[in-house]
């Protein structure tokens, strides 16, 4: 099933919102809509904070509003994480607290976009 400019702008707004709601900030976001060989979406990103979230032309199943939504909240969470997830992986020229820093700064915008504590 193909995805249409129309999807792809839904895709973008959703993932906008999820992207505010969950508190991710000081990102250049940037946008593509192409062919990715059937993963529905992606986030790729590195640690200058420099993001392309993008939307796949082909999927195998029908892109509906609700699949295009959990597509755009995978993306925002996968956005929420990525840091982390490089941090992991160069392991060796990163320091403790630089996990611990990232850790607690998914905690805090998970605890504010879910209102915990009056936090919001």
């Amino acid at each position: 099933m193909k995805t249409t400019r129309e999807d792809f702008v839904y895709f973008k707004k959703r993932c906008l919102y999820w992207i505010d709601r969950l508190g991710i900030t000081g990102w250049e976001l940037h946008w593509a809509h192409e062919e990715m060989g059937g993963v529905r979406g992606q986030c790729a990103a590195n640690f200058d904070k420099i993001a392309t979230l993008a939307l796949d032309k082909t999927w195998d199943i029908e892109p509906t509003r609700k699949e295009l939504e959990r597509t755009a909240f995978h993306e925002a969470g996968e956005l929420l994480l990525v840091l982390l997830d490089i941090l992991a992986r160069y392991r060796f020229s990163i320091t403790e607290s630089d996990l611990d820093k990232e850790r607690h700064t998914i905690i805090n915008r998970l605890a504010s976009a879910l209102g915990v504590g009056g936090q919001k």
